[in-house]
C-alpha cells in the first residue's frame, strides 16, 4: 500500500554468537547424525546484516531484484562440518548416527508415549502415526488459532491425538495455548524436550515469539472417524 519497493531475502543456514557447530560441541548438546545426499549452504548473522546495508546504500546504483539469495555458495554436508569442528577442537568425534536409525528411534518412543496416553486417558480408536513435521518459529512468528481435526488422511481416517516436542527453551513468547472450556484459553507450561498431547479437535495456537527462535517436533494420531 505504500508503494515503496520491497525486496524478500532468502537465508540458509544461520550461524553466529550462540548457535554454532563448535559451542554445540563444546557445551555437550549436538548429535552427530549423517543424512546421505543433504548439503545446505550457510551464513553468518553478521553477514546478513553487512549484506542488508549494503543494499540500503547502494539501492540506486544496483538492479533492483525483489528476492535476493544470501548464502555462502558453498553447499555442504552437515556432517562435514561436524567433522572439521572437531578437528579444530582437537577432538574425536563420535561415531555418526544414521538419519534413518534415528528417525526409527524418534517414531518408537512416541509410538509408545502415544499408546501410553490413550489407553490411561483417551481410549480413542488409533491407527496410525502422521509423518512427524519440524516447526521453526523467529521473532514474530505464531500460528493462530485452528484445530487440527479438520484435515483428513489417505484412507479418509481423521487426526484424534495432537502432540508436540519442544526443542529448546531459550526463547521468549512463542506459548502454546489450548482453548478448551471457559473464557480464557489455557498456557500450557512446557520445558525443553517435553511432550504435550492433546485432543485434535482441540482449538490451539502458538503466540507470537517475542525473541529467539522457538523449535518443536509436532505430529498427529489418526484413527477412523469419531461417527
Amino acid at each position: 500500500e505504500s508503494g515503496l519497493p520491497i525486496q524478500i531475502f532468502r537465508l540458509p543456514g544461520i550461524y553466529g554468537p550462540g548457535r554454532s557447530t563448535l559451542e554445540a560441541i563444546k557445551n555437550k548438546k549436538i548429535k552427530v547424525i549423517h543424512k546421505d545426499n543433504q548439503v545446505f549452504s550457510r551464513i553468518h548473522v553478521a553477514d546478513i546484516a553487512n549484506a542488508i546495508i549494503y543494499l540500503i546504500q547502494n539501492k540506486n546504483k544496483l538492479d533492483f531484484h525483489q528476492i535476493i539469495n544470501i548464502a555462502d555458495n558453498e553447499p555442504c554436508s552437515q556432517i562435514e562440518v561436524i567433522k572439521y569442528c572437531y578437528k579444530l577442537l582437537g577432538l574425536k568425534m563420535p561415531e555418526p548416527i544414521l538419519f534413518k536409525d534415528a528417525q526409527k528411534n524418534l517414531y518408537g518412543e512416541v509410538h509408545q508415549l502415544v499408546e501410553r496416553v490413550n489407553q490411561g486417558k483417551y481410549n480413542f480408536q488409533i491407527s496410525s502415526i502422521e509423518p512427524i513435521q519440524y516447526s521453526e518459529y523467529t521473532d514474530g512468528g505464531h500460528y493462530t488459532w485452528h484445530t487440527d481435526a479438520t484435515l483428513k488422511g489417505e484412507q479418509n481416517d481423521t487426526r484424534k491425538i495432537s502432540f508436540s516436542i519442544l526443542l529448546n527453551d531459550d526463547f521468549e513468547g512463542g506459548e502454546l495455548e489450548l482453548y478448551k472450556f471457559g473464557d480464557k484459553p489455557d498456557t500450557m507450561k512446557m520445558k525443553k524436550n517435553s511432550i504435550l498431547f492433546f485432543p485434535s479437535f482441540i482449538l490451539h495456537r502458538v503466540t507470537p515469539v517475542t525473541s529467539g527462535t522457538r523449535k518443536a517436533l509436532v505430529g498427529w494420531v489418526h484413527g477412523p472417524n469419531f461417527v
